[in-house]
């Protein structure tokens, strides 16, 4: 969503992925498409793993449809 700086990919948001997150302190955080985060990436990533099942209604009403798409293309071949 675009009022995010770092977001939980969409069929994660509901069981967040943080034990592999957790105690980390990045100095910076680059994503595969995108820009990456330089400013604050601790905060971000906090801020994404917290808000991930808060905000999973919304990011499946704009993406779902999509990303269901893409999955189920990337499942097919």
């Amino acid at each position: 969503m675009a009022d995010e700086r770092l977001g939980v990919y969409l069929f994660r948001r509901p069981v967040p992925p943080r034990s592999p997150f957790a105690g980390l302190d990045p100095e910076r955080i680059l994503v595969g498409h995108g820009t990456g985060v330089f400013e604050r990436p601790g905060s971000a990533l906090c801020d994404a793993l917290d808000g991930a099942q808060r905000r999973f209604p919304r990011a499946l009403a704009e993406n779902g449809r999509t990303q269901l798409r893409a999955f189920l293309g990337a499942i097919s071949e």
